[in-house]
């Protein structure tokens, strides 16, 4: 059912607001289809936990008030998900050959997913073309049916991969396995523990997923039970495998043959590593270059990278990295396009610190290997922005009216700085508010004497939108700021000519070095970084920007390009040139989320793309979220 999956796209975004027409655009339906959709999921959800809400120039968001009923009216709309939509049913086509090693039928296939016999055989035709290039073999045989010829591990392997890429189809039948794998995970890390080896949550995580589709497949297929495997061991994860194996049969009365029990020891392999006694000298070297590193993305970026958590997971992040490169495995990242557009300057620290290793240990780092390392950079970054605000110890609040407003104020600013000493006073007791030597001062009243203290002016009742702002303050800097006072008419451009897109964003780079608004290694700093990562994203929207920031003045520049351009894979249709100061990496976050935001947005991108003017290409930026960068 249509709902079904307009219910699980807000449940997949419920950090984020989708507007109606993004809504509709995703699920290819009238903005007024959505709606009525919506209505008729807020009836279903009084009485399955969960509410659709939505919120003026911003859209739609899904509240989960009980979330065990929520759970529970997931798992049955998973069921209910129609496969109207080609690609996704093709995909689930491949998912259901993964999952069993035995020959199904078209009339199997076609009744499993709701479809005629003859679609089904179009299906299977293109499901060969994509099984192919995956370089796997498929055997349709006359009376017997399709199935993969493909050796277990890889199969473990391919569905995992397709669990983390968000298919339904799989991931709907993990979560409904009956078998509570975490008493064998726990079991894991006692044994990798015991052997020195290295552990992350992302890999017991991965672990976990993949021992469930061992057990899935092993029952789908029936896969005969066997009670003593002679099994020699070669190494320390045979021995844990072999304990492991011992555990699923007393605990979840599921007996591993030996080939299930080898394949789940070469994952293992694959995703832990030992840390030798004899690679200490590598590790102290490694240390020392982190250390050199992080001192030049901290004056480059104008942070501070000193955080001694942040080094030390970065340490171990580096160590198994570089043991993985030189054996030329590498981990793919679902989230790596998310992370890029999320934490921006994040990513920027990741790519110039990849090319410092390269540089260092002449390994080539992949893109999903660079945004796992950019998340490192984003976790200390926020822990930069929570800092910040223990900076502010002691807070007082003045209040004109006193009693249950003040009161009022200071619990609504205590769910912001939680560990903060928070006094308010009256507009009589100025005095007393300098003995009480606070940090900030949040006021109501227009005027305070001069007392060399920061302050905030609040309004008198602080809602919720009130206390937003005041927490937008210090999250970004940027609150409420127009896009239009970054975008600059004079560099606006409308392309007719065709052009490659680095001789378009060089001649952009070249007009801002121009009129003084960065210094001159802007120009290069812009295309080094296109070089190391292409900043050409969905629907024709590109965002290129400086590997470092060197602005003079923070500014945007646009230009519409009509022609499509020579030698790009991708029909670029607007390009946003990000031109800032080394200090308003808050504000970069701010201004990509923005753009982000709109270019997921097709209508709004093709309406810009159309426009034969600056003024009307703004009054559609206007029209589109009112002009503000952070509503």
């Amino acid at each position: 059912m249509r709902q079904s999956k307009l219910l699980l796209l807000l449940n997949e975004n419920i950090d984020h607001y989708l507007s109606a027409k993004t809504l509709a655009s995703s699920l290819k339906v009238s903005t007024r289809t959505i709606i009525n959709d919506i209505n008729f999921l807020n009836f279903e959800g009084k009485h399955s936990g969960f509410l659709i809400k939505s919120k003026r120039m911003k859209g739609y968001y899904l509240e989960i008030v009980d979330k065990n009923l929520f759970e529970a009216y997931v798992k049955n709309v998973e069921n209910d998900l129609d496969y109207s939509d080609v690609q996704n049913r093709i995909s689930d086509i491949v998912v259901i050959l993964l999952l069993h090693n035995y020959y199904l039928t078209q009339n199997q296939l076609a009744q499993l997913f709701s479809v005629s016999k003859s679609t089904m055989q179009n299906d299977l035709s293109n499901v060969k073309k994509i099984c192919e290039k995956k370089g796997l073999i498929v055997d349709s045989r006359p009376y017997h049916g399709t199935k993969l010829v493909i050796k277990s591990f890889y199969r473990y392997v391919l569905l995992t991969e397709y669990f983390y890429n968000n298919n339904h189809m799989i991931r709907s039948m993990v979560n409904k396995m009956e078998h509570d794998t975490e008493p064998i995970i726990l079991k894991l890390t006692q044994l990798l523990n015991k052997y020195d080896v290295h552990i992350s949550n992302t890999n017991i995580e991965k672990s976990n997923t993949f021992l469930k589709i061992q057990i899935l497949t092993h029952h789908l297929n029936q896969t005969e039970n066997i009670n003593k495997i002679e099994y020699d061991s070669k190494d320390f994860f045979d021995d844990i495998v072999k304990e492991l194996s011992v555990e699923i049969r007393n605990k979840m009365d599921v007996c591993f043959s030996e080939e299930e029990i080898k394949d789940l020891g070469q994952y293992l392999r694959i995703n832990f590593k030992r840390i030798e006694k004899n690679k200490l000298v590598q590790l102290n070297e490694i240390k020392d270059f982190i250390d050199d590193s992080l001192s030049v993305l901290s004056k480059d970026f104008g942070l501070k990278l000193d955080d001694s958590a942040f080094k030390e997971n970065l340490i171990l992040h580096m160590q198994l990295l570089l043991d993985r490169l030189h054996q030329n495995i590498t981990f793919e990242n679902p989230l790596r396009d998310q992370i890029s557009t999320c934490y921006p300057t994040a990513y920027d620290m990741a790519i110039k610190f990849s090319i410092m290793v390269h540089d260092q240990y002449h390994v080539n780092i992949h893109q999903d290997e660079v945004s796992f390392i950019a998340t490192h950079f984003a976790v200390a970054m926020e822990k930069n922005t929570l800092e910040q605000k223990k900076l502010y110890r002691r807070i007082a609040v003045i209040c004109s009216s006193g009693g249950g407003s003040a009161y009022l104020i200071q619990l609504k600013l205590k769910s912001i700085f939680s560990e903060s000493n928070i006094h308010t006073f009256s507009r009589m007791n100025i005095d007393e508010v300098i003995l009480f030597k606070p940090d900030v001062i949040f006021s109501t009243l227009d005027l305070i004497p001069d007392i060399n203290i920061p302050v905030i002016h609040i309004k008198e009742l602080a809602d919720d939108i009130e206390i937003n702002r005041i927490w937008n303050s210090f999250e970004n800097t940027y609150y409420n700021q127009k896009i239009s006072s970054y975008i600059q008419e004079s560099t606006f451009k409308i392309l007719e000519n065709k052009k490659t897109y680095e001789e378009i964003i060089k001649e952009m780079s070249i007009e801002v070095v121009k009129n003084n608004w960065a210094t001159k290694d802007y120009v290069k700093y812009v295309l080094e970084r296109e070089k190391a990562i292409s900043t050409i994203y969905s629907n024709g929207v590109a965002i290129p920007h400086p590997m470092t920031m060197c602005g003079i003045k923070n500014t945007i520049s646009v230009c519409v390009v009509k022609d499509r351009m020579l030698s790009s894979e991708k029909n670029i249709k607007l390009i946003f040139l990000i031109n800032l100061r080394k200090d308003s990496y808050k504000l970069h976050k701010t201004i990509t989320a923005y753009l982000v935001d709109l270019m997921e947005n097709k209508k709004a991108v093709e309406e810009l793309y159309k426009v034969n003017s600056f003024d009307e290409f703004m009054r559609i930026i206007y029209e589109w979220k009112g002009d503000v960068l952070c509503p």
